[in-house]
């Protein structure tokens, strides 16, 4: 639909409030490829017992206005996702509305501009002491705009924490990223939820206040950290997020999966031992120092690496180092480790021929050409010494192989129609609830 058709629509259905009451499932969709964005089933938490099986409602590009209006008369959504452009932000007084008029949310993904834009006085933000209780928002995905921005503007930080942390206790899956000059330290100070399972925090710098040291800020974090023993998925996807001695010694006990995306310290240096002991999934970029830890891991399912430009690391030490459980790898190959694969493959052989439990491999092969015989061969001894693989991602571009039919020499070794793989996605662990596209896609 056009932006004024989608308009006019919200429009006569906020007129309508005995229809609007009914609304379960509602998409508004403005783009030209009309593929709805769904968020990521959380089902494998077990805090998400008894959750409806209902679609969700997106909103893309709606004027506040209308959309506000629609949902003060909207009492039964448990799902609303509102991706709008950056010129028309969600505003915190339109978090507050869907609050009120909406007690069985259970889902909130949205990009919201935490300042109305004509907002002259802070008391204007000032909740409510009887404002609602979120008891069933259990997923929560907030983009912070920093749209503007100028060195006077006053962030209501304490208001939106507090929103966050009083009328929101039974959060389980918490993704926020701010934008990159607002700042959020009463985020980390005051944010407490006894039921946080996953967390994901993106935002150069924006969860501290200026002018902190590294050490302080680690206590900082240490201490948020400590008040979340629940937490079993823990990713920062920005630098300036987390430091050494951000973990403390058995704070986490329940801690399976950790990403660390673009960090000055090596996550070896942040991940106590007992940490790593229990990590499934991990996501992060490795070196020379990182092999200890990584040793430590005797639980290891799904390992997503990347190799720092200046690090001497060989391909053959970093397989050694992989625990014999591990049955996800995704290892972004430097162009001298293509080269070894290609040259020197019986080499490799021996360190992926331990790795039994194997059935996804990605990135490692992505030079190799099977529609050559020299490239086919390799494809059937990599099945040979790993009878569990399922797919490997190989030729340029890359595409996904199922090495079942590798195997069998059939020659219909391609993915069938309508699937695919995305190694992000594997185990359902990082990037929180990021959407994805096309529900009826599987992921293998």
């Amino acid at each position: 639909m056009e932006w004024t058709d989608i308009c006019k629509v919200l429009s006569i259905l906020s007129t309508k409030p005995f229809l609007a009451a009914r609304i379960r499932i509602l998409e508004l969709i403005y783009d030209k490829d009309p593929i709805p964005v769904l968020p990521r089933s959380l089902s494998k938490f077990p805090e998400y017992d008894k959750a409806p099986d209902v679609d969700q409602l997106e909103t893309k590009n709606i004027l506040v206005s209308h959309l506000t209006n629609l949902i003060s008369h909207t009492s039964n959504l448990t799902h609303f996702i509102c991706h709008v452009g950056v010129h028309v932000c969600s505003d915190f007084k339109f978090l507050v509305t869907l609050f009120e008029h909406s007690p069985a949310l259970q889902e909130l993904n949205v990009f919201v501009d935490p300042l109305p834009p004509h907002t002259k006085d802070s008391h204007e933000l000032k909740l409510d002491h009887k404002r609602p209780t979120m008891i069933s928002l259990r997923a929560v995905c907030l983009t912070i705009s920093s749209r503007g921005y100028t060195p006077r503007r006053v962030v209501h930080a304490s208001e939106f924490v507090d929103l966050l942390t009083r009328s929101c206790p039974s959060i389980v899956d918490l993704r926020l990223s701010v934008g990159r000059f607002d700042s959020y330290p009463q985020f980390l100070l005051q944010g407490n939820w006894p039921k946080l399972a996953r967390l994901t925090l993106v935002g150069r710098g924006g969860f501290y206040s200026d002018g902190l040291s590294k050490p302080q800020k680690a206590l900082i974090m240490r201490n948020f950290l400590s008040r979340h023993p629940t937490l079993r998925c823990l990713s920062f996807l920005q630098a300036g997020l987390i430091f050494e001695d951000s973990i403390a010694e058995g704070s986490l006990p329940n801690m399976q999966s950790f990403c660390l995306i673009s960090d000055a310290p090596t996550f070896d240096a942040i991940l106590p031992m007992t940490a790593a002991a229990n990590i499934r999934h991990l996501l992060v970029e490795a070196n020379l120092s990182s092999l200890p830890a990584i040793r430590l891991m005797t639980r290891l399912q799904t390992c997503i690496l990347s190799q720092l430009p200046d690090s001497a690391i060989s391909l053959t030490s970093l397989l050694d180092a992989l625990s014999v459980s591990v049955e996800r790898i995704s290892i972004d190959s430097p162009v001298i480790w293509k080269d070894a694969i290609t040259k020197t493959w019986l080499d490799t052989m021996g360190s992926l021929g331990r790795l039994q439990h194997l059935t996804h491999i990605a990135h490692m092969f992505i030079d190799i050409n099977i529609e050559k015989p020299v490239g086919m061969d390799l494809m059937r001894q990599l099945g040979s010494i790993l009878p569990r693989l399922l797919y490997v991602e190989a030729g340029h571009p890359s595409f996904w192989i199922r090495m079942q039919a590798i195997k069998e020499q059939n020659g219909e070794y391609a993915l069938p129609s309508g699937t695919r793989i995305n190694s992000v996605d594997w185990g359902d662990i990082f990037w929180a609830v990021e959407p994805i596209r096309d529900r009826k896609i599987p992921k293998l």
